[in-house]
């Protein structure tokens, strides 16, 4: 487990730049959650249509914790080659339009 990095989010895999094929995108990483809300995970086109979305629970930090793990797979359908914005983020518990942390990254979905 990494200690904090002054990163809430950090993406272990895919890493940035990817190239994934089959249907389904394996995602691992790390959260330091500010709240018990659920990470929710998208895939946005370049043209701001989400291809794919998924919310996934996360465990809470314990004693001397920085981050918990999780592992979401997401599966989604692309007819070409397609460039997407991999984006992860928790939403506040009073303000749910308002997003508490973000992270993200391109990658490419193959069919």
């Amino acid at each position: 487990m990494p200690t904090f990095q002054n990163e809430p989010i950090v993406i272990h895999q895919p890493g940035a730049n990817s190239v994934i094929q089959g249907g389904t995108l394996h995602i691992e990483g790390y959260v330091h959650p500010y709240s018990a809300n659920p990470l929710i995970i998208e895939l946005f086109k370049t043209n701001g249509a989400i291809v794919a979305s998924k919310q996934v629970m996360h465990k809470s930090l314990s004693d001397g914790q920085d981050y918990v793990s999780f592992s979401v797979d997401l599966p989604y359908s692309v007819k070409e080659n397609t460039p997407v914005r991999l984006t992860i983020r928790q939403i506040m518990e009073n303000a749910p339009f308002l997003d508490l942390t973000l992270t993200s990254e391109i990658i490419t979905l193959r069919p």
